[in-house]
């Protein structure tokens, strides 16, 4: 007698390679040209305290790496790391089209 079979997968088949896109979609930060534009037009508060932002979160804000924070301590540690260095030179090495 055979085993039970895994059962196949419906619906999505050849295509499941597509909804991978969207799912990423969803939490994709600002571009180099958008974060560019606010810190020199100083739109949004220099990195701190944000008492309630257009999406509806608090606490700490990177403008450079369009993240949200839950304390300053966890902010300070993201400051240090390799990812927000190279996106802070980044973002003033970047020279505009117009």
């Amino acid at each position: 007698m055979g085993g039970r079979r895994k059962a196949r997968h419906k619906g999505i088949g050849k295509k499941r390679h597509l909804k991978r896109g969207i799912r990423d979609l969803k939490h994709r930060g600002k571009d180099i040209d958008q974060v560019y534009e606010a810190v020199m037009a100083n739109d949004m508060e220099v990195d701190g305290d944000v008492d309630g932002s257009d999406d509806g979160k608090e606490g700490p804000y990177c403008k450079y790496c369009d993240r949200h924070f839950i304390d300053k301590s966890a902010m300070q540690s993201h400051k240090r790391e390799k990812g927000h260095k190279k996106r802070v030179k980044e973002v003033h090495a970047y020279q505009p089209m117009d």
